[in-house]
């Protein structure tokens, strides 16, 4: 037979049994009462509430059901005691476990556990009351316990062999800011996943510092975030302190230091389903410690190896949603990246303002070698979607074997320089880039191809050309007014690509090259309609002089159906050397 009675832990008991340090003055307007309403059952043999620990023996199963003030004691428990929890709870002191089993919903922030203990769960249900949270606005000092009391609920049921952490309903602030260290940031261990629902919300409390982390993966490896909602204090933050006096301009100037979750030198890494937003910098960082050094060895160089970004959510983040400066098998995979690097009302926007920014760290000599720092190696990028961004989507700065296939974006996509690029079957509401000429004895194996780039804004580009060693084809540029332009650019082939003008536009190109110094480029195969102005133009390609020993090659290219004359492409051949039409 069971008898219900109700056992209220009041929260204003529960804050006079805390030492005089750790309460906080204005925390009595957020406080919380630990009550419980629990069901007695009479077949259950609870301790009572004034047991005296030390009684303890070997094997003992200890139920608690009431609260228990250990009173600054250190309770050195005998070997194999289990103890259960049934609605009470243990502060104000020390538990010493010797091959001991604890339910995990008796740890909280005023109980020591230390020895050997296991809980009796993998699974650990984080509740803020037990831990002291304070929610809502707070001052820094409270969102320092905050910090503090969530990590170390982290921590100890880590220790204490938990591998799944759970936070559901909570809205606080931590103060990730108050020490100069990475320390202050909340960091997950190995082998951990932290579960979190659409009503967990972790904020960065408020702060002038030119950078942070709020939740932070470093040196680690088999970690799972998956769900929640995380923000930074962009529109809150005090952007007022620089080091302008030392002469030079960085980043510690501009406050673009701010990441809502990095991941350094960490493997086997997932986050999947969060939504991350407002950060003073970079939604997430994934990054490296130490580097290459110039002579390409590996010296103290670990990097992030095997993480997935899923299904998650980057909005209003100040610099970019993701930044890749180091990695190895990436893939960024079915997020939503809105409003990268805008301005607010509050704030403005700091470059490169992109949704992602794959850029390693390369440099050249003075003899044009290359020097390596970092890498980043096998990304794939795929079925992301990006809207209302204020530069860049997508852009592969620096980077070798990597994949964007079948986003859809409104901002301009592209490369910059790399080996092994490919960009394809993409939905593209801006233009395709393709190099910047920088690196150009690094770019090998580039492709562009099966994107549909479309656009009605007049002098819109589909596809902006200047690298080397690339293939574009079978694109599919509707709507713009230059389909394909060419800058600088060799050993390339441009073909089976369809470009389709606007019909109210009277003077649009097809593909047009201009001021360009083009060699081993070969022009053939494309479709055009529409443009009645230039379909195919070279206006002062290779003028200079040599530029004859240049060649360029284009034929077999197609004019509203009809296969273009060799005079039709010859008499839009303008002051241009090394073309040659057949």
């Amino acid at each position: 037979m069971k008898n219900t009675y109700f056992i209220l832990f009041l929260g204003l008991w529960f804050l006079f049994s805390c030492s005089e340090d750790e309460v906080q003055p204005d925390s009595s307007n957020n406080s919380q009462d630990i009550t419980e309403e629990i069901e007695i059952d009479e077949t259950v043999n609870y301790i009572s509430s004034d047991f005296d620990f030390s009684t303890i023996t070997e094997n003992d199963t200890l139920n608690i059901a009431y609260t228990h003030d250990l009173e600054g004691a250190n309770v050195i428990l005998p070997p194999h005691v289990v103890i259960r929890y049934y609605g009470g709870c243990i502060i104000n002191g020390t538990l010493t476990f010797d091959n001991c089993i604890i339910d995990g919903e008796l740890l909280n922030y005023q109980l020591e556990v230390s020895g050997s203990a296991t809980l009796s769960s993998t699974t650990f249900n984080f509740e803020k009351s037990k831990w002291n949270i304070t929610e809502g606005e707070v001052s820094d000092e409270i969102a320092i316990t905050n910090k503090k009391n969530i990590q170390k609920a982290i921590d100890l049921s880590k220790r204490l062999g938990v591998t799944t952490f759970n936070i559901n309903q909570l809205d606080a602030y931590f103060n990730v800011t108050y020490d100069k260290t990475d320390i202050s940031a909340i960091s997950l261990p190995s082998y951990f996943t932290l579960n979190m629902t659409d009503n967990t919300h972790i904020r960065v409390q408020p702060n002038n510092k030119a950078g942070y982390v709020l939740l932070q993966m470093y040196e680690v490896s088999n970690v799972k975030i998956v769900g929640g909602k995380l923000y930074g204090d962009r529109d809150e933050h005090d952007y007022s302190s620089t080091n302008s006096s030392d002469g030079e301009y960085t980043w510690e100037d501009t406050h673009e230091g701010g990441s809502l979750i990095d991941i350094t030198a960490s493997n086997n890494i997932l986050v999947e389903g969060s939504s991350l937003r407002e950060s003073t910098g970079d939604g997430m960082g994934i990054g490296c410690l130490g580097s290459f050094t110039d002579r390409g060895l590996q010296i103290d160089y670990q990097q992030s190896i095997d993480v997935t970004i899923s299904n998650c959510t980057f909005d209003s983040n100040r610099r970019n949603g993701i930044s890749p400066g180091d990695g190895v098998r990436v893939t960024i995979d079915n997020n939503t990246f809105l409003n990268s690097g805008i301005d607010t009302e509050k704030s403005k926007g700091i470059a490169p303002r992109c949704a992602i920014d794959v850029e390693s760290w390369w440099t050249l000599d003075e003899n044009n070698n290359l020097i390596r720092y970092h890498t980043t190696t096998d990304f794939v990028i795929s079925n992301n979607t990006e809207r209302g961004g204020a530069n860049i989507s997508f852009i592969v700065a620096c980077g070798e074997n990597v994949i964007l296939e079948n986003n859809d974006v409104e901002q301009r996509m592209g490369f910059n320089t790399g080996r092994n690029i490919t960009i394809r079957n993409n939905i593209v509401s801006s233009l395709i880039f393709s190099g910047d000429g920088k690196y150009r004895a690094y770019m090998e194996n580039l492709e562009v191809y099966g994107n549909t780039i479309k656009g009605d804004f007049e002098g819109e580009i589909g596809i902006l050309f200047q690298s080397y060693n690339t293939k574009i084809f079978a694109n599919n540029i509707i709507g713009k007014t230059q389909g394909i332009r060419i800058a600088n650019c060799g050993n390339s082939e441009i073909y089976e690509n369809h470009i389709e003008s606007p019909q109210d536009q009277s003077i649009t190109y097809g593909i047009f090259a201009f001021l360009a110094t083009i060699n081993n480029v070969d022009i053939n195969k494309n479709k055009i309609f529409n443009c009645n102005y230039k379909p195919i133009t070279c206006d002062h390609v290779n003028n200079f002089d040599g530029g004859e020993n240049n060649y360029v090659s284009i034929s077999n290219n197609y004019l509203d159906n009809e296969l273009m004359s060799i005079e039709e492409v010859e008499r839009h051949v303008y002051d241009s050397k090394g073309i040659v039409v057949h």
